[in-house]
């Protein structure tokens, strides 16, 4: 991936990205946290890609960069891709004087951290002038959305669902039919009855976010008008780690256990599921809803349940869990005692729509 980050001093932070589908996740990841915590900082951004990038690119990395524009950045295309020359990362420092601009030769070069050694790195890192990055075109948010989006509502969520665990669900679902108007009232009147519900989560890999799962899955059942199918899908993983978890928010150590796990949690609920753990998932959490007219409701968490953790004021014994309990599935739903809270101070979007 080459990556140009632009950090102005006057308001402006430009990102150029080639071969941007085989950037790795967790990058990526990271690239979307830091765009928009610049947002957040009042800085100005802009992503800019090929247009070749963008026409490729699978739908649910174009309804990634549907959130970022959401968020105000602009993400601006081009034809070809910019001169930089041999640039494998450049940034730039803008202000008001004038701008400095530092470029490496090295295309594997990375951000610096705490282990970075330039004499390691073996690279050159000179300085230079400003890029140029004119883009032939510009795209918002309705570009990216409204063809293919109709009737899409944004919920920005920080710390409304903070409080009891028991009681998650039924605010996770007040919450959001407030927000979305009446979006969300066909299927939760039983007006028109949910038929099947589809979750994807790479990230379900603990007692405490299978309980918030399975607790919103429930919360769903009892507003609908009959029985429906059930499937999660999962991420396929196998923890080199030895030490065996003892708390409600640690992982199981394979997906085999944590998908028996789910399964158990769902039948002590009432409920038949298909879990599986699939070895290449989508990065986005989405909740689908399949209805009985034959429309689709999906729910696209940004973060996933993962967003809310055990408060961190809880007592250590409180938080014990019982990880080869015979009855899991009652271990999973009725020993786990804590409050629930969002992780850290940074909102998440949830995005509804209809289809």
């Amino acid at each position: 991936m080459k990556l140009e980050r632009r950090v102005n001093i006057d308001d402006a932070n430009q990102l150029l990205i080639d071969e941007f589908l085989d950037a790795h996740l967790a990058i990526a990841r990271r690239l979307r946290h830091q765009l928009q915590n610049w947002v957040a900082a009042d800085h100005q951004v802009q992503l800019h890609l090929l247009e070749s990038t963008f026409a490729a690119l699978p739908s649910d990395q174009k309804d990634w960069l549907a959130k970022l524009a959401f968020n105000g950045i602009e993400i601006c295309l081009h034809k070809a891709m910019p001169d930089l020359g041999m640039l494998g990362l450049n940034i730039t420092l803008q202000g008001p004087q004038g701008s400095l601009a530092w470029a490496s030769d090295n295309a594997n070069l990375s951000a610096p951290g705490r282990t970075w050694d330039l004499a390691a790195a073996g690279v050159r890192i000179v300085r230079g002038t400003l890029p140029v990055l004119p883009a032939e075109r510009v795209l918002n948010a309705p570009d990216l959305m409204l063809p293919t989006r109709p009737g899409l509502v944004k919920v920005e969520i920080s710390d409304q669902l903070d409080g009891s665990l028991d009681g998650f669900a039924r605010r996770f679902w007040e919450n959001l039919r407030h927000d979305a108007g009446s979006l969300l009232d066909d299927a939760l009147t039983g007006k028109d009855p949910i038929t099947k519900l589809i979750y994807s989560d790479r990230y379900v890999c603990s007692p405490l976010v299978v309980n918030l799962l399975v607790n919103v899955i429930h919360e769903l059942g009892r507003h609908s008008d009959g029985d429906f199918a059930i499937r999660i899908q999962g991420r396929q993983y196998q923890k080199d780690d030895n030490r065996s978890p003892w708390q409600c928010w640690h992982d199981w150590r394979t997906s085999q256990e944590r998908d028996e796990a789910i399964r158990q949690a769902l039948e002590y609920c009432g409920f038949e599921g298909e879990v599986l753990s699939l070895p290449s998932l989508p990065h986005y959490r989405q909740l689908q809803l399949q209805l009985r007219s034959g429309r689709q409701l999906t729910v696209q968490l940004d973060q996933g349940l993962s967003y809310w953790e055990a408060e961190r004021s809880e007592k250590s014994y409180l938080l014990r869990f019982d990880f080869a309990a015979r009855q899991l599935g009652e271990e999973i739903m009725e020993r786990i005692q804590c409050k629930v809270v969002a992780t850290g101070d940074e909102c998440t979007q949830i995005f509804i729509y209809v289809t």
